[in-house]
């Protein structure tokens, strides 16, 4: 497999079915034992990025520059991309010279039941694709979480075989592909994180693990620097973040460790979070009536 071109595959479908120039984007899950628990979405945009659209917008005859974060500020936008979430937390922005961040916790009852979904506007056409699903399978005093995403799929389906990016001419591509698209692969992050009710045995294809927190991540840098060294350090890691995709993104563990205390806190804030929805909900629906 041509382990550079299959990652430029994804980067790519990344960019159409995330937000539009997403240069670091993170999805933190945190699982409790009984299957709740908490799905945290993190976003960043260079400030340059939003200039762009500001400009690209007002030569569209644009009064107002589309905000690229109002999907994580509007309830009914936040209810219509995802399901099985019982409450969205506000959202927080913060900002420093050259970075815009967002982030925003969203509360599960049943992981089973969590699905997220990024807008693809592919040749014009407006799709939806899954970004984040789960699937829990307790075993004993431990479990399994297998991760599942659309993305995840076509990944595999570029990495090789007739007609993918890793066929004959693969690698030229790939150099092609990374020059034009340089100025959004420096500072780029992509990362996956969970964290499971017990220490993290198999890690599936997530690459890194720590305790209860199994994480994959690949940043633009690791890109570039693989294509000015095809055999050194950055081009081995994008070996090894290759076969770990044929594995599938499950982690397993046998003990559960979380303790009463965690678990009590956990619904506290969960408990807190559904009563804040629930009147930002409110409120958004009479703001909708008075217009």
């Amino acid at each position: 497999m041509k382990p550079i071109a299959r990652i430029l595959g994804l980067l790519v479908l990344g960019a159409l079915t995330s937000l539009p120039g997403c240069i670091q984007a993170e999805e933190a899950a945190t699982l409790m034992p009984d299957g709740s628990g908490k799905l945290t979405l993190r976003f960043a945009l260079k400030k340059s990025m939003l200039e762009m659209f500001a400009q690209l917008g007002k030569a569209g005859g644009d009064q107002k520059a589309p905000d690229p974060f109002d999907q994580f500020k509007d309830p009914s936008k936040l209810k219509t991309n995802g399901e099985g979430i019982v409450a969205w937390g506000d959202p927080k922005k913060e900002e420093d010279a050259d970075w815009v961040r967002v982030s925003i916790p969203g509360y599960f009852e049943d992981i089973n039941k969590v699905k997220m979904y990024g807008e693809s506007n592919q040749g014009g056409d407006a799709q939806k694709k899954l970004s984040f699903g789960a699937k829990y399978e307790k075993s004993g005093d431990g479990g399994k979480l297998t991760m599942s995403n659309e993305l995840t799929d076509d990944f595999r389906k570029m990495g090789g075989g007739p007609g993918g990016a890793g066929g004959a001419g693969g690698e030229e591509l790939a150099k092609a592909m990374v020059e034009a698209m340089k100025p959004m692969l420096e500072g780029m992050k992509i990362s996956v994180t969970v964290t499971v009710p017990g220490p993290v045995e198999d890690t599936g294809g997530f690459l890194e693990k720590k305790d209860r927190t199994a994480t994959f991540a690949i940043e633009g840098k690791t890109i570039l620097d693989a294509m000015t060294d095809p055999k050194g350090p950055a081009a081995k890691r994008l070996e090894a973040f290759g076969a770990a995709s044929d594995k599938g993104t499950a982690v397993s563990w046998s003990k559960t460790t979380v303790g009463a205390e965690e678990i009590a806190a956990f619904k506290k804030e969960m408990a807190a979070a559904k009563e804040s929805w629930a009147k930002r909900l409110k409120d958004a629906e009479a703001n909708k009536q008075d217009k």
